[in-house]
């Protein structure tokens, strides 16, 4: 049920950062169906219903001799903006991070973007190294290897546990695995809770 409940929370918060608000509320409604006490879910959905103003049904724009249609782009990045600052207020950290990400595409410079983006990182960085005891911890993976070959571990996870000797530290894996530390601090996390890796 805890994976459906991250599917579902991951499947509605891409629906609302592209704008799909009713199929961003149907994931969230699922999961208060199977989990009422879910404070994320029911938040989140908060979010989702409540009213945005400017909506384009009420604005009237007056005539003009010259039409000038809106800027699109602009009013998306304004959208992702509101996004990017309410899913960090609510504590969705990765939400966040995704919203930075995309508006950085739009507009490569974007400060508060840069902002929020370095914020989230560092944010979700704490979090995961908080699961790995210390970053002096050395992992050891704890799994045969014809176990391992049925879990599904994309090819960042997989090369990241082929450097995993039990005498490397975390330390040493962030140096090593050419990713980010937050992206490494993550899988290594993942792994520990997939009981693949220990840490001694």
């Amino acid at each position: 049920m805890k994976d459906e409940t991250l599917s579902l929370l991951e499947e509605g918060l891409r629906h609302y950062v592209l704008g799909d608000d009713e199929k961003a509320a149907a994931c969230f409604l699922r999961i208060l169906e199977f989990d009422p006490g879910n404070d994320r879910a029911r938040r989140l959905l908060e979010l989702v219903r409540r009213p945005k103003s400017g909506s384009p049904e009420v604005a009237i724009a007056p005539p003009a001799p010259v039409a000038r249609e809106p800027d699109p782009s602009r009013e998306d990045l304004s959208a992702l903006l509101r996004s990017m600052q309410e899913l960090h207020e609510l504590g969705d950290f990765s939400g966040s991070l995704s919203v930075a990400e995309k508006i950085l595409e739009l507009e490569p410079n974007h400060p508060l973007a840069q902002d929020y983006l370095a914020r989230n990182r560092k944010t979700l960085t704490h979090l995961y190294e908080s699961k790995l005891a210390s970053v002096a911890a050395r992992p050891r993976v704890v799994l045969r290897p014809d176990e391992i070959l049925w879990l599904n571990i994309d090819h960042r996870a997989g090369f990241l546990l082929s450097q995993i000797d039990g005498k490397l530290t975390v330390e040493d894996l962030y140096a090593l695995s050419g990713m980010s530390r937050m992206q490494t601090a993550k899988i290594l996390a993942e792994l520990l809770e997939a009981g693949v890796i220990e840490m001694s």
